[in-house]
């Protein structure tokens, strides 16, 4: 079988390839707001700390109804690594529900033992490559319907809530080019065409397009379009405050795309697939195309075995199905499906892409 070697050069642009938008790092830890500083952080402060990194880490709010890990909520000391309190400016309540000044407890928890649990759990960590989702935001107050800025107070609610499930959210500049390309009208009426076109420079893995209408009270019904590539689209809508209207959202969306890329750890191991991958013209598709699939959570090895003008023959090992291999490869626009599936022998498997790069 002809195999390529590259000059060293290659290799250790590889090994350094620039990191993605959909890099999450502190999946490790959490932080919760607390009225008064302690000795230790309490065993419930441990425990809801210990369960949103669960969640950050596999993806999936269900790994909570799993037995073990509702029996390692009862001891979540045994999985600390390290604690820390720091002044904020803002106010939580007290045990008596009186306003204070609120202090951050940072909570960072061992990742072997967190990743030994979740093997215990069945469940398998998600990695710290996860699609990043293109968020469009409009509003209307006062009879008057605009896009939400970064630093709106509504948008940060929105953004906190997608950090506590790891999920990477990219705004759009709406400079002169998004206006153009995406006028608030449009956004607002939720049109599918002009919400991808607009998107379109940002090469997200998804997009989210909502409208915030104002309800009596201070709450808010939202209309949300999501854009999940190949064509499918999902509308939903979410109503109450603003954290709740907007947190929901975050949770929807979060288990509609974690869902494609987290999965049990029953999955068999796999060192027989090759992926054939047209349209490899430069050293730069080359470096692109390797490095995605080496940051893959499902990939543990990916060797090349042929390069033979734009064409790449890799062979790859998974730690899990190929269908995990499938659903994460179609949240990257620049991998399209030529015909996968077919079988080579009865211990290979063959799937073609072409690289869009």
């Amino acid at each position: 079988m002809k195999k390529r070697f590259w000059p060293l050069f290659i290799l250790l642009m590889l090994a350094a390839g620039a990191l993605r938008a959909g890099e999450v790092s502190g999946l490790y830890s959490s932080q919760l707001l607390v009225p008064v500083q302690q000795g230790a952080p309490a065993t419930s402060q441990l425990a809801d700390g210990l369960a949103g990194v669960l969640i950050k880490v596999s993806g999936s709010r269900n790994v909570l109804g799993k037995p073990v890990v509702q029996q390692a909520l009862q001891a979540p000391g045994a999985l600390l690594r390290g604690y820390a309190y720091r002044k904020t400016g803002r106010a939580v309540a007290d045990a008596s529900g009186t306003q204070q000044p609120a202090l951050a407890l940072a909570l960072d928890f061992d990742t072997t033992l967190v990743d030994k649990l979740l093997r215990q759990a069945n469940e398998r960590p998600m990695g710290a490559q996860r699609p990043t989702l293109m968020l469009w935001l409009a509003a209307e107050r006062q009879n008057q319907r605009d896009y939400l800025s970064a630093d709106n107070r509504l948008l940060s609610t929105m953004m906190n809530r997608a950090a506590t499930r790891g999920l990477p959210v990219q705004l759009p500049l709406y400079d002169l080019t998004d206006q153009q390309n995406l006028p608030v009208s449009d956004l607002w009426g939720l049109f599918r065409n002009g919400i991808e076109q607009a998107s379109s420079r940002y090469r997200p893995d998804a997009t989210l397009a909502g409208r915030m209408t104002p309800l009596p009270g201070g709450n808010w019904s939202v209309d949300w379009l999501l854009l999940l590539g190949q064509g499918a689209e999902q509308r939903f809508t979410t109503q109450g405050n603003s954290e709740e209207a907007l947190g929901a959202a975050v949770e929807q969306v979060s288990d509609k795309l974690f869902a494609a890329l987290s999965g049990a750890s029953d999955s068999n191991y796999m060192e027989g697939l090759q992926l054939d991958i047209t349209n490899v013209r430069t050293l730069a598709d080359y470096a692109a195309v390797v490095g995605y699939l080496n940051r893959l959570t499902i990939v543990t090895a990916v060797v090349v075995e042929q390069v033979e003008g734009t064409r790449l023959l890799l062979r790859v090992q998974l730690d899990g199905r190929v269908e995990q291999l499938e659903r994460a490869v179609r949240l990257e626009p620049r991998m399209a499906p030529v015909n996968a599936g077919v079988p080579v022998d009865e211990n290979r498997l063959l799937l073609r892409y072409r690289w869009q790069g």
